[in-house]
């Protein structure tokens, strides 16, 4: 199922209990991404949406992935997502780099992973009124899975293990020339247009109130 956008923009008005939707060509699939925490771009209000745990989760702790999953008995644990159906039959596994949010398993198996989320996360930060994107990043590793194989020199005697092969982040961020045509062409008139909208109801109320205590004068 495709859903949502390309994750430059969203529909604005983005509430905090919103789930926002991006299609990702390199997943050949839908992610979501879901409110974390209140942050700041260079001086810019935007909330903060991050993928879930259970996003990549094995169809037994997140069912609405089985499809990515064909055959229960082969399914992967936590964190990954079998592509070769995307890849032209690749036998290519994405996961989150240093597999993290992912199954402690992948991580126990080869020496030096160490994921941190100040690192690894995949998040976009949105201006909730726009729907705009101001800031971003998002990683992926490439893992292959090695089996055992008695009729290969050099996989008879190991054991079956998911191989990193890279992890690549990209990231972009509003430029401070951006952000300061979105304060002035987007915040001031709102700030403006709010300022007009309590003066008029000032105004208006002021009004109401000396009407009618003319009218209780002159009924006098």
């Amino acid at each position: 199922m495709i859903n949502e956008t390309d994750g430059n923009q969203f529909p604005p008005h983005i509430e905090k209990d919103n789930k926002i939707y991006v299609f990702s060509t390199d997943l050949c699939r839908s992610l979501y991404l879901e409110y974390e925490k209140n942050v700041f771009i260079r001086g810019i209000s935007a909330y903060r949406f991050t993928t879930p745990t259970k996003l990549f989760g094995n169809p037994s702790t997140n069912p609405s992935n089985k499809c990515f999953c064909t055959d229960p008995q082969s399914c992967l644990h936590d964190g990954t997502i079998e592509l070769s159906a995307c890849q032209q039959g690749s036998p290519v596994v994405a996961s989150t780099p240093h597999f993290y949010q992912g199954s402690s398993k992948y991580r126990e198996d080869v020496i030096g992973f160490k994921p941190e989320k100040t690192k690894h996360e995949t998040y976009l930060d949105v201006e909730p009124m726009t729907g705009l994107v101001l800031n971003g990043r998002k990683g992926i590793q490439l893992n292959v899975y090695v089996k055992q194989n008695s009729y290969i020199a050099g996989l008879t005697n190991i054991k079956d293990v998911l191989m990193p092969l890279a992890w690549l982040s990209e990231s972009a961020s509003l430029d401070e020339e951006k952000a300061e045509d979105f304060r002035w062409q987007v915040q001031t008139p709102v700030k403006i247009g709010t300022g007009t909208t309590l003066a008029a109801v000032v105004v208006g109320s002021l009004w109401t109130l000396l009407a009618a205590g003319a009218a209780i004068f002159f009924s006098t």
